[in-house]
């Protein structure tokens, strides 16, 4: 019994598991169930409800843990984006992906921390790619606090020695997403993150009646794990998807003659369906 209650209070619970510790804490307590000698089992012996919810939590922990290999996640504050980018290891880091609206909720937090552990740490190659919604979907204000944003993002540059290069990177989406986060791919294979979203509530209310969306405070971090993981997946397959396999990764057809003078390519272009057509 005593190894039992020994083994189940080492365990990192989360926020749901402290919770019920502490009540199944107090309960052991009060039934003192420290001095029960069980035997036989549930079938045989004596064993205490309190007990049985203990067990049944801690099987429903360590199947998830299974589930997610060695990642973890944990529930977060929006503080704790900067934490998480202290705690990046940057010689094990080959590129730091940065998906935001116009950065100042993330990307500026990004950045400050960044800047003072690239002193601090030895590394000799960071690629920053950083991904923000166009200024063009945005209002003024968020057009202005986008091109804030990315001055202090490409300022990182100016870290870069014979020793340690910082390179810096930014293209832009032209849709509505709620995602936010930090991708870390590490070099030892494997992805960790920070992992968020935005949202079009108030805060302290569900109601959807606002103008804007906005970053939401709640965040998962997510350690950095060989296997897959759910949530974590479908952060970097979306920044891929929007980043592009190439530099030039999108093409606008104007046949109206609004931009350029595309006449002769539209003729050009229906006598090459036609002759293609008739063989």
């Amino acid at each position: 019994m005593h190894s039992f209650l020994r083994y189940a209070t080492s365990i990192e619970w989360g926020p749901r598991g402290s919770r019920l510790m502490t009540i199944v804490g107090f309960l052991a307590a009060a039934q003192g169930l420290l001095d029960i000698d069980i035997r036989g089992g549930i079938a045989g012996g004596v064993f205490p409800p309190v007990l049985l919810v203990l067990t049944i939590f801690l099987a429903y922990e360590l199947r998830l843990s299974l589930a997610h290999g060695k990642s973890v996640e944990a529930f977060a504050s929006r503080g704790d984006i900067a934490a998480y980018v202290r705690s990046l290891v940057l010689s094990d880091i080959r590129t730091l992906s940065v998906f935001a609206n116009t950065g100042q909720s993330t990307l500026e937090i990004f950045v400050t921390e960044l800047r003072s552990i690239i002193d601090q740490q030895q590394f000799d190659r960071i690629t920053v790619q950083i991904l923000l919604r166009s200024p063009h979907n945005a209002d003024l204000q968020r057009a202005e606090r986008s091109e804030q944003s990315l001055k202090k993002a490409h300022a990182l540059q100016n870290a870069t020695t014979a020793s340690k290069v910082v390179f810096v990177e930014h293209r832009y989406y032209s849709t509505t997403l709620p995602f936010r986060g930090v991708l870390a791919e590490h070099k030892s294979e494997g992805y960790s993150g920070f992992i968020s979203f935005y949202d079009w509530s108030q805060r302290g209310s569900r109601s959807p009646f606002t103008t804007r969306d906005a970053a939401n405070p709640a965040a998962f971090v997510i350690r950095k794990s060989n296997d897959q993981h759910a949530l974590l997946d479908v952060y970097v397959s979306w920044f891929r998807h929007l980043w592009g396999r190439r530099n030039l990764h999108t093409l606008v057809f104007d046949f109206d003659d609004t931009l350029f003078t595309t006449t002769e390519a539209q003729i050009a272009a229906w006598l090459s369906a036609i002759r293609s057509c008739l063989g």
